[in-house]
C-alpha cells in the first residue's frame, strides 16, 4: 500500500515539479548574460491544477508576471510566462527527482532538477533564446482519516529557482 501510494503521488506531483519554470520583463537587444535567475512559487491542489503561480525574475529578463503549466508528458512540460513586456514560453524536462512519502502524516515533499530552454517569445522577448538549469522542491499534503490519507482533499507547493543564460533580438543562445 505505502509503495503505490508513494508511486502515485511520485507520478502525480513530479508532473508539478517538471514544468514549474521561468520569468521577468526586459528591454529588446540587451547582451546576453549567463547569470539569469528566476524564481518561481506554485501551489496546486489534489488534481495538480495551478492555483497560484507567480514568477520573479532578473537578468537580461526582468520582472514579475504570471505563468501558466501545461504537461506535456510524463517528465516534460511546457510554462507559459505572461510578463509586462510579452511572454516567454519554456520547455522543462525533468533529469532527476526524489520523493518522500510519510504515510502516517500524508504528506509528500518532492524535488526535482530539470533543464529548460526558451522555445517561444512574444513583445519584448520576441526572438527571445537560451537555456539553463533549474532546482524545485515541493509538499503535498493530503487530509488524514482514519481510513487513511484523503489526496482528494490535498493542496501542495512548488518552490524553483533557475539561472540560463538568455539573449534577446535573436542575438544567439546558450
Amino acid at each position: 500500500m505505502k509503495k503505490k501510494a508513494t508511486a502515485a503521488l511520485t507520478t502525480a506531483f513530479a508532473g508539478v515539479a517538471v514544468v514549474v519554470g521561468l520569468a521577468g520583463p526586459a528591454s529588446a537587444g540587451t547582451p546576453s548574460t549567463p547569470n539569469q535567475r528566476f524564481n518561481l512559487a506554485i501551489q496546486f491542489d489534489a488534481d495538480r491544477t495551478t492555483t497560484s503561480c507567480t514568477v520573479v525574475a532578473s537578468g537580461v529578463i526582468q520582472g514579475t508576471g504570471t505563468c501558466t503549466i501545461h504537461d506535456v508528458s510524463e517528465n516534460v512540460g511546457r510554462v507559459r510566462l505572461v510578463l509586462p513586456g510579452g511572454t516567454v514560453t519554456l520547455r522543462v524536462r525533468e533529469v532527476a527527482s526524489t520523493d518522500d512519502f510519510d504515510e502516517a502524516r500524508c504528506v509528500n515533499r518532492f524535488t526535482s532538477t530539470e533543464r529548460f530552454r526558451i522555445v517561444n517569445g512574444t513583445g519584448a522577448y520576441a526572438g527571445a533564446s537560451g537555456s539553463g538549469t533549474e532546482v524545485s522542491g515541493g509538499i503535498f499534503t493530503a487530509r488524514v482519516t482514519p481510513q487513511g490519507c484523503d489526496f482528494a482533499n490535498g493542496s501542495g507547493f512548488v518552490g524553483v529557482s533557475a539561472t540560463a543564460t538568455v539573449s534577446l533580438g535573436g542575438s544567439g543562445s546558450a
